[in-house]
This record gives C-alpha cells, structure tokens and sequence, in this order.
C-alpha cells in the first residue's frame, strides 16, 4: 500500500505535461512481481496513477507468469520467462564484473524492455505525445496467448483479463454523472477511470474491490492479499482501470 507521495505526484503530473517540449515525458512502471504472495497492484499508486505504464510480464510460452501480480491498472506486457535454467537466454544483460546475464525475469526487467519499445517509437516518430503513448499500446497490444482462459472483450472491441478470485460479498455504489449520452457535454471517449475511496476494515487484505461498466466489463481493481492483515484499511485511496475504451465501458451513468 505505497506509492507517490504529494511532490512525486506532482513532478509526474508535471513531467507528462510539460516534459519533451510539452509532449510530456514517458514514465513506465514495473507492475510487481508479488503475485508469488498472492499480492496485487491495485495496492501500488504507482500503477494507478494515468502518468504512468504500467507493464507486467509473461512467460516463454505467452502465459501470465507465476510472480507477476494483476490489476486493470497493467497497460501490457512483456516477455521475460518464468522457469530457471530455461533452454533459451530470454533476456540478456549487462551486468557488473559478470559480463552478460542471460536469464534476468520479472517486471524489473519486463519494464524496461518497454521502455525501450517506446523510445524507439519515439525516436521514428517524435511527436508522439504522452497520451498518443497509451493510446498505441492499447491499439497494438497482442493477446500472448489465446488459449489462456479469461480474456474477454469490452464494449470498446479492446481485450481485458484479470485473474478474479469471487468475493463472499459485496457493496454496490451507484455514481452520477453529468456528463452522459445525449448531453452536451457528453463524455465519448475514456482513457483511463480512477476510483478514490476510504473503507474501515477489520482485514484490510480481505477488501476486493470491483467497477462494473454498462457495457458488462468487470474491472478487479483490488483483489485480496491475504498476507496484509492491517486495520487501516483504505484512506483516500486511487484504484485505476487503464486502456483506450468508450464510456460504455469505463463509466456508469446514473
């Protein structure tokens, strides 16, 4: 339950708005590789936070990797492999006074690969702005592999997958909105939805929280972790949902 505090917030706010000759500069953010521990990024603000990319990893074989934590706040991923001594050096770097590694997994190496995706992109085309970013790796992203269960498309015609665990209850909130079709200010296009709340909880690790669009997609924005036993609960805490999608599916209008 970390992430930026007010003068980090505020230098990614204002690197994506003014970094790059107001282009905006391109953060990207390893999504955790807690998932060993059955943790999930919804607990990290880093990866709810619309200034930053959010890139998790996969495997040789194109499935979810076994540390990799999920959260609808993951933008894509990467491919880095799970199994030690693996037949293929998947990633090779650099290393201090060891020469070159060949078997270097997790989002700490999943992140930078992106990283370097994207200055490459930048480099063909540099007037890309920040969103401009987010908007061709929603567009491009690949589903890695097809056969893996619980990939579902959203009314924006944009695949989404979160691994659900069902909760033994739930609360429903209703949100209005004045900005909804047929208005004058009708919102038509969303990019990322961001949920702020504050719950008392006697195990904070037994919270999941859930946003359901008109559309039907289900967004897992924090699952339970049951190695948190703290009864703080959630303080003016930011969940986010990310990826280019009609309001069909990233609001409820009510």
């Amino acid at each position: 339950m970390e992430g930026p505090r007010s003068l980090t917030e505020r230098s990614l706010q204002l690197g994506t708005h003014k970094g790059r000759g107001g282009k905006g500069s391109i953060f990207v953010w390893a999504a955790g590789n807690g998932g060993v521990r059955h943790d999930h990024c919804g607990a990290d603000s880093y990866v709810n936070s619309i200034f930053s990319i959010a890139i998790g990893a996969v495997t040789q074989t194109g499935g979810p990797a076994y540390y990799g934590e999920a959260c609808p706040g993951v933008m894509a991923v990467t491919l880095t492999g799970a199994n030690v001594g693996g037949s293929l050096p998947l990633v090779t770097v650099t290393n201090t006074g060891d020469g070159c590694v060949t078997y270097f997994p997790g989002t700490s190496s999943a992140a930078p690969i992106a990283a370097g995706i994207l200055a490459l992109v930048l480099e063909v085309i540099p007037e890309l702005t920040w969103r401009d970013v987010q908007h061709l790796i929603a567009k491009t992203a690949k589903i890695p592999d097809p056969k893996e269960p619980g990939w579902n498309i959203n009314a924006a015609g944009y695949h989404v997958h979160h691994r659900k665990i069902s909760a033994k209850g739930k609360v429903s909130v209703n949100i209005h909105s004045e900005a909804c079709g047929g208005t004058t200010n009708e919102v038509n296009t969303l990019e990322h939805v961001q949920v702020r709340v504050s719950i008392s909880s006697v195990c904070r690790g037994d919270l999941s929280i859930s946003l359901e669009s008109p559309g039907g997609t289900v967004s897992l924005l924090l699952d339970t972790r049951p190695n948190d036993a703290s009864t703080d609960g959630l303080r003016n805490w930011t969940l986010m949902t990310a990826g280019g999608s009609s309001p069909e599916d990233c609001g409820r209008c009510m």
